[in-house]
């Protein structure tokens, strides 16, 4: 199935609406919350999708997610909040960053820990979906942020909630 544009908005708006009612996903969106999109989605476009497809699309939004904060604690390029985009002094920061990336996953997927930390040769691999955030505003930045950050807002709160109960326990 092909995302479009405004389908994917559409779909992070309801979940946006799902997370701001309270509903609490420590570990993902449950079944349920995924059949009611998919059933807000047949109702906005009446094409018919699982909700399977939406929770792999959800995935999806989540990897661009993951790069985003990962490029944003690395502090090499700046980011701007209002334009929702990293922003680059010149094309040599960019390409910097991109090295550094490139290094430390070659070095974190090739290094064998049985030979004492030995790295095995082959080509740097560069990571193009760095590039695409910089200089162009993300899409539905604040609707990853609302989802995926509360996420974990949610998950901190059941955590100190389990260490709570288990001192009381005690």
């Amino acid at each position: 199935m092909v995302w479009k544009p405004e389908l994917s908005e559409f779909v992070l708006n309801q979940l946006v609406q799902l997370v701001r009612s309270g509903v609490c996903f420590n570990l993902g969106f449950k079944e349920e919350q995924m059949k009611m999109v998919a059933a807000d989605v047949l109702a906005f476009t009446s094409m018919h999708v699982t909700s399977l497809q939406i929770y792999n699309h959800i995935r999806n939004w989540r990897t661009k997610w993951c790069v985003i904060v990962k490029m944003k604690s690395d502090c090499i390029l700046e980011w701007s909040e209002d334009g929702c985009c990293f922003c680059a002094a010149d094309e040599e920061s960019v390409d910097e960053y991109i090295q550094v990336v490139s290094l430390i996953k070659f070095l974190h997927m090739h290094v064998s820990l049985s030979s004492a930390l030995t790295v095995v040769p082959c080509s740097l691999q560069h990571y193009p979906r760095h590039r695409q955030y910089v200089g162009t505003p993300v899409t539905n930045y604040a609707q990853m942020k609302t989802i995926f950050t509360l996420r974990f807002v949610c998950r901190a709160q059941l955590f100190q909630t389990n260490l709570l109960l288990a001192s009381q326990g005690n």
